[in-house]
């Protein structure tokens, strides 16, 4: 008696698929790995450009050429180079 075989996938298209599998991870892999790197860089220049920036949100200074007779009870002069305070203007932070 004669055994009928179904169709199969030929071996040479399994190796093929599971090459392309490894290579996808493996690109996988690298793309995280760098993203993680690129986020690090990314904050690094953040924190370093926040503090050359004297009105940073959340800083508590703010940039001014005069004070207020109010204001000059509640800030202090900060010293430093600051992007955003040229000229006359002073950088001044909460006491």
């Amino acid at each position: 008696m004669m055994t009928k075989r179904g169709q199969g996938l030929p071996l040479n298209v399994i190796i093929l698929a599971v090459l392309g599998l490894l290579v996808l991870i493996i690109i996988a892999v690298l793309l995280i790995g760098r993203t993680g790197k690129f986020s690090e860089g990314v904050g690094e220049q953040e924190q370093a450009a926040s503090q050359k920036i004297c009105e940073n949100p959340g800083s508590g200074r703010i940039c001014r050429s005069q004070l207020t007779v109010d204001e000059q009870a509640q800030y202090r002069e900060v010293s430093g180079t600051w992007i955003d305070c040229v000229g006359t203007y002073k950088c001044y932070e909460k006491r």
